[in-house]
């Protein structure tokens, strides 16, 4: 862990010198020449106290209390070396790494790769919002070309006052909002005319494919277009077994009225307003939840 050699001086006296440690603790690894200089590699980091010693070639002795800080290596970690997701718009994920031990100040320098549009490089964090940006923005890494995700990439290297460097690297992923597809907000989407039903032909796209993503339903509309946004008003006029499930990119949704009493003859209706939440935590608050679809049930 050694950085630069330390060498001890004396003035008066008569030459030659020699030195040596009186008393206390000097750091592990490393001994005190009889030149003056400290030599050999210090293995452990700490403030260490001791006397130094100070004898000239007539016998006369002179001694001086030290304290000596042995500083850890300089060391960094690189989270998305492979790749990290970020959702578009994010402001919450842009550390790609942390520095520990060395002697500051630290001094950063991009050494590779760009900063993503429009945001701000502090140490090893980027500040702002993740941009929206079309797959032929000059500075992007490459394109995710089957979902027509922009990567990034870029490398800081990180000095400290001792002259020692580490570099980190890091790629990101962007994704956008997670959306219904072929669905308007506010409009029917698809429907079940049979029970028992189970439909899947709502699909999604976007989003953080290792996020979690559910359903939920936020106003549910009897024949009469009587309606409820709250939990038990819409509990009471859902479609009997009703469940909707988001997986992969589909979205699963299943009711059954079979010998229901809801289900007088058989017969039930509803307009079940319902979006989809992105449970990641790089999804930008504006992009959480999408905009609600109309599942119709009408048997």
């Amino acid at each position: 862990m050694i950085y630069l050699a330390v060498s001890f001086q004396a003035t008066g006296g008569t030459a030659p010198y020699t030195w040596s440690v009186a008393n206390g603790s000097v750091p592990p690894g490393l001994a005190l020449s009889a030149g003056g200089t400290f030599t050999g590699n210090d293995t452990k980091a700490g403030t260490f106290s001791f006397t130094a010693k100070v004898t000239d070639s007539g016998g006369q002795v002179a001694t001086a209390p030290v304290s000596m800080k042995v500083f850890p290596p300089l060391a960094v970690s690189q989270p998305c070396i492979n790749i990290c997701f970020v959702g578009v718009g994010c402001t919450t994920c842009g550390r790609f790494g942390t520095v520990t031990g060395g002697a500051g100040p630290y001094h950063y320098k991009v050494v590779g790769g760009a900063i993503p549009l429009g945001m701000s490089l502090n140490g090893f964090a980027l500040g702002g919002a993740w941009p929206f940006a079309s797959p032929a923005a000059p500075n992007l890494a490459a394109v995710d070309i089957i979902n027509v995700r922009p990567l990034w990439s870029l490398a800081v290297s990180v000095t400290d006052d001792f002259g020692v460097t580490r570099t980190v690297s890091a790629s990101w992923l962007e994704f956008g909002p997670l959306t219904f597809n072929g669905c308007t907000a506010g409009t029917q989407c698809a429907s079940c005319g049979t029970s028992p039903c189970q439909d899947t032909s709502i699909t999604y796209s976007g989003g953080n494919p290792t996020d979690s993503v559910t359903v939920s339903v936020v106003k549910v509309c009897d024949v009469n277009q009587k309606c409820a946004t709250d939990a038990a008003g819409m509990a009471a006029l859902l479609p009997p077994g009703w469940s909707a499930t988001a997986k992969g990119t589909t979205l699963t949704v299943t009711m059954d009225c079979t010998n229901q009493p809801a289900c007088p003859n058989g017969i039930f209706y509803a307009d079940v307003y319902i979006v989809l939440v992105d449970h990641g935590t790089c999804v930008a608050p504006a992009y959480v939840q999408t905009f609600s679809t109309i599942f119709n049930v009408d048997v």
